[in-house]
């Protein structure tokens, strides 16, 4: 098994380059010359201090926002010209602040990220309800599906959001800080899910986080910013680098207990 996973790493295609990316807001620098690519099957952590340009290159990644200079390519084709966008998940900041009288079902919030024009006739209401119970049973949320999205925790909430993201069954999966608000003793548990999903249901990962200290057990690849590109490689080379070093001595929690 290790073989073939060997194999497979070093086969796998690019599902993300960045190349010789800058970008400013107002004239103000945030990201600066960043290149590195996100290969199939890979689980990136993106960590830096706060305005380092975490969040902005996910939305550059997901072509919400233009690069100043150099660009972007998703599946070999530029960000600009993916038009389907079912291939890609992603769950924003703050996606559980959600007014607790919120009028809509676990099953309905699921539903709307199918990307298909849904069909009212029994069969296609059929496959729909299958696909909305798989997102479900895959982050464990299957039972809540008549609940009211507002009465859930806010880690049920996320798992719900992350159920929306992969509903139509992505190769690529973004979350910024995943974990904001999400209750402290639900948050490993949490990660082993992502890793879960990474490992058994071929969905790459890339997430913005500051809590590399749990979620390295899953995390196999490191991209770490601070309006450049401080680091990009290895979790395990990344422990043993000065931009480690750095992040510890600016008071980020970034405790390793690799296991």
């Amino acid at each position: 098994m290790a073989v073939k996973t060997a194999e497979k790493r070093k086969a796998a295609e690019t599902l993300v380059s960045v190349e010789a990316v800058s970008f400013a807001y107002s004239g103000h620098p945030v990201l600066s010359d960043i290149s590195f690519e996100i290969r199939e099957g890979e689980f990136l952590a993106v960590l830096g201090p706060n305005g380092s340009g975490k969040t902005t290159l996910l939305k550059l990644i997901l072509g919400l926002l233009r690069p100043d200079q150099g660009g972007i390519r998703l599946m070999n084709r530029p960000v600009d010209e993916i038009s389907d966008r079912a291939s890609i998940g992603y769950v924003p900041q703050k996606a559980t602040h959600i007014d607790p009288f919120f009028p809509a079902s676990v099953r309905e919030v699921v539903g709307l990220g199918l990307s298909s024009v849904r069909p009212w006739d029994a069969a296609g209401k059929k496959k729909e309800d299958a696909a909305v119970r798989g997102a479900l049973a895959q982050v464990g949320m299957e039972e809540h599906l008549r609940r009211r999205i507002g009465s859930l925790s806010g880690g049920q909430q996320q798992r719900v959001f992350i159920a929306r993201a992969i509903v139509n069954r992505p190769r690529l999966l973004l979350l910024d800080e995943p974990t904001a608000g999400v209750d402290p003793e639900t948050v490993e548990h949490f990660y082993d899910m992502l890793g879960r999903l990474n490992r058994e249901e071929d969905i790459t990962i890339a997430l913005v986080t500051h809590d590399i200290g749990i979620v390295d057990r899953n995390v196999n690849k490191v991209a770490c910013l601070n309006r450049t590109l401080v680091y990009h490689g290895s979790h395990e080379e990344f422990c043993r680098s000065q931009a480690f070093r750095d992040l510890l001595s600016g008071g980020h929690h970034l405790v390793s207990h690799k296991h």
